[in-house]
């Protein structure tokens, strides 16, 4: 399982000590609900060097580069990246400070309620995170806010959802049954003419409790079936049954 809990974001480019010291004081503010503890993820912990540099907040950043932890208002700040060991549960806020699409999914992989706000180095560069879990940006009314959708609806859906339940969640798809069943799913969308992407598919199942590295595998081999490549195992058709199956579930 993935973590659950809102996201948001900050629209920000570059060094801007601005977006740092927001996402920063919606992590105190957020601890303070949540068991007085949070987490700062960057990649690694050169970045908090960088950062430290320049933000207001350099003291702060030099105690969690030393220490991994500090304390601050009350509660205490967790460093986490990507070389260190992640905890598999949290219930608590998290800050992501740049680190783009494989810190997310480092952080979208713990377990727990979790909700994180995402301070991007690049403009876009969190495009399709924000897109998977529908992020809003920090701050804005909520009347500009969207209500949540899934990524995919009707038969696509319910083909991913039925993946979803065959395959050991634990594991992926290195199980060679458990690859053989999302081939079948993927050569049967793709055959089909299903309207959905790789990225699509992985977005939607890891909003269905896939950890986002096993969901990036069945991306892969998507991407393999739908620009026209036969993974080992694959029958190079649709299955019929499956596809009926799902239609009869969607409607």
């Amino acid at each position: 399982m993935n973590r659950n809990g809102s996201s948001s974001f900050i629209r920000s480019t570059g060094p801007r000590d601005d977006a740092i010291i927001a996402g920063v004081r919606w992590l105190i503010s957020e601890a303070k609900k949540a068991g007085n503890t949070g987490i700062v993820a960057v990649s690694t912990k050169a970045n908090l060097d960088n950062i430290a540099n320049w933000s207001q907040l350099a003291a702060l950043f030099t105690s969690l580069r030393q220490s991994e932890r500090v304390a601050i208002e009350g509660v205490t700040l967790h460093l986490v990246n990507l070389k260190s060991n992640r905890p598999h549960t949290f219930n608590g806020p998290v800050l992501v400070i740049y680190g783009g699409q494989e810190l997310l999914d480092a952080v979208d992989s713990i377990a727990g309620s979790s909700p994180v706000l995402y301070i991007p180095w690049e403009g876009d560069e969190f495009a399709n995170w924000a897109q998977t879990w529908q992020a809003t940006e920090l701050g804005k009314p909520a009347a500009e806010t969207r209500p949540q959708t899934e990524p995919t609806s009707g038969t696509a859906y319910f083909a991913l959802k039925s993946l979803t339940n065959d395959v050991n969640l634990n594991t992926g798809i290195t199980h060679p049954s458990d690859r053989e069943s999302a081939i079948r799913t993927l050569e049967t969308l793709f055959h089909k003419g299903a309207p959905i992407t790789p990225e699509t598919i992985r977005q939607q199942l890891i909003r269905l409790g896939w950890e986002p590295k096993d969901a990036s595998k069945v991306k892969e081999l998507a991407e393999m079936i739908w620009e026209g490549r036969r993974p080992k195992k694959s029958t190079g058709r649709a299955d019929d049954q499956l596809w009926n199956y799902w239609n009869s579930k969607a409607n």
